[in-house]
């Protein structure tokens, strides 16, 4: 379903792209789409570069809340949603979206169909996945658009993963079936309960894929590949740290045609 893993990048890595054999283009990039003023002109430039290559008509960005909102997008302009999933019609449509979503740890789950008919962007992260977010998102699909579970596809993007995921005792009531003890640490499999709720929401297993690499360890040419809340929170103090948590990393989508 999901092609190889292509690493592409200027003087230091900037994004890891995904071309599907699937309808769609999904990548990550951690240049932030120019939503913090933290965007370096050369960031930005590069930013104008990507959304040129990818021929969107018009883009759409989640800001996640870690609520169970869910976003049907219905107007082909540039806009900005309070909401965790955002879900687009592609339908009789002849304008071509780009869905956005950013993230420092929480997982971006897309679901979506093989036919153009629609895609999905969920941000998942405890409190997302608590409030079952994803199972959330596919009911509403096949309720609004009449899409069966069954014929919908998932892919988990890089997230943290159950290795670095560290949690307090309190998660074994919520998610009893995927923490663990390593090292007499307690850890959270958050992958794991995001493929179960997709399960319990009616998709195929077999259409469930997810990306095998961290937000937190995964390192590319000697520097850390994506931005880690976790992680620049364990390793930056004082103003570094500050201006290491505003950072994110932002998955976008768009069909390849429409």
């Amino acid at each position: 379903m999901i092609g190889e893993e292509e690493i592409a990048g200027h003087d230091t890595v900037d994004q890891v792209v995904r071309l599907t054999k699937e309808p769609l283009i999904i990548g990550i990039t951690t240049n932030n789409f120019g939503s913090t003023q933290l965007d370096s002109p050369k960031d930005v430039r590069h930013n104008n570069e990507l959304l040129r290559m990818l021929n969107a008509d018009y883009w759409v960005k989640m800001r996640a809340k870690h609520s169970d909102r869910i976003v049907f997008v219905t107007k082909d302009i540039n806009d900005y949603h309070d909401c965790d999933a955002l879900v687009f019609c592609l339908r009789n449509s002849h304008q071509k979206p780009l869905g956005l979503a950013n993230t420092a740890d929480c997982s971006i789950v897309i679901i979506y169909d093989r036919f153009r008919t629609c895609f999905a962007l969920v941000h998942s992260g405890w409190k997302g996945s608590l409030l079952n977010i994803v199972g959330k998102t596919v009911t509403a699909i096949e309720s609004e658009l009449k899409i069966k579970a069954m014929a919908l596809n998932a892919y988990i993007w890089p997230g943290i993963c159950k290795y670095d995921y560290q949690v307090g005792k309190e998660f074994v009531n919520h998610f009893h079936k995927h923490v663990y003890f390593a090292d007499s640490i307690l850890k959270l499999d958050q992958k794991a309960v995001i493929t179960d709720q997709l399960i319990q929401a009616g998709l195929d297993s077999a259409r469930i894929k997810s990306s095998s690499l961290c937000s937190f360890h995964t390192i590319y040419k000697e520097l850390s590949l994506f931005h880690s809340y976790r992680r620049d929170n364990q390793y930056y103090t004082g103003p570094l740290r500050e201006s290491h948590n505003k950072r994110r990393n932002c998955v976008f989508v768009t069909p390849d045609v429409i």
